[in-house]
């Protein structure tokens, strides 16, 4: 499948292109999972690369005012599979494959937010986003 204009998809939530930061964009696709490798003695790696990889997408958004934080974030709340651990499954472009690919993601534990009040209205500040392959 070709590009089809969104990037990222948080469950049914296409993240709006328009809100993110393009020279911030950062893809980490399919990375590569060991088990037990191991450096000899002679200095050579003995790699056990499993099946299973993990993409990272992570992103920032501009500032924006409180109904557009409302909407970004009210999509990814709509579409958690457990709200404890933030996850969904995503869809992303991968520009490995240059295709499409949906995995399991949770939003990063440690994510955070501020906003300042500017006469009684709500402007968010530029957020990072992250979204981690299970």
């Amino acid at each position: 499948m070709a590009y089809s204009g969104f990037f990222f998809k948080f469950g049914e939530f296409v993240f709006p292109n328009k809100y993110i930061e393009w020279d911030t964009y950062d893809s980490a696709p399919s990375q590569r999972l060991d088990l037990d490798s191991y450096t000899d003695a002679n200095g050579v790696t003995h790699r056990n690369a499993l099946e299973h990889t993990k993409t990272e997408i992570k992103f920032t958004t501009g500032e924006v005012w409180e109904d557009v934080w409302d909407m970004l974030m009210g999509g990814i709340e709509a579409n958690y599979q457990n709200p404890k651990e933030r996850d969904a499954y995503c869809t992303y472009y991968d520009f490995e494959k240059r295709d499409y690919k949906t995995g399991h993601f949770y939003l990063d534990p440690s994510f955070r937010v501020s906003a300042n009040d500017l006469k009684g209205r709500l402007r968010y500040n530029k957020a990072n986003w992250l979204f981690i392959e299970y």
